[in-house]
């Protein structure tokens, strides 16, 4: 059983949402990638619990715009959230 780690949430989300990882990095403003996006940034700071900080590191931008991110997420965000989070579980041998 191991910890997942921000690499392996990112391809996690990538592949949910049918998109390339590289897209989640940066500050692409291109509405289809906002709800991945968005969602990402809920498994790396609820999920994994990265900073805000380490969380824009990890994917190009500043604390601010991770903070914005998580601020617009909604119900539909953090249900993805959970499905990814499941993902997550049954690639690392943490699911039950």
């Amino acid at each position: 059983m191991t910890r997942p780690g921000p690499e392996d949430a990112l391809l996690a989300v990538a592949d949910y949402f049918g998109v390339a990882p590289s897209d989640l990095r940066g500050n692409a403003k291109r509405a289809h990638l906002r709800r991945p996006s968005r969602v990402l940034c809920l498994v790396l700071a609820a999920e994994l619990e990265y900073s805000h900080a380490s969380i824009g590191q990890l994917l190009g931008v500043g604390a601010t715009s991770v903070r914005k991110r998580l601020m617009h997420s909604d119900a539909e965000d953090i249900a993805d959230a959970h499905r990814v989070v499941g993902i997550l579980d049954r690639r690392t041998g943490r699911a039950a």
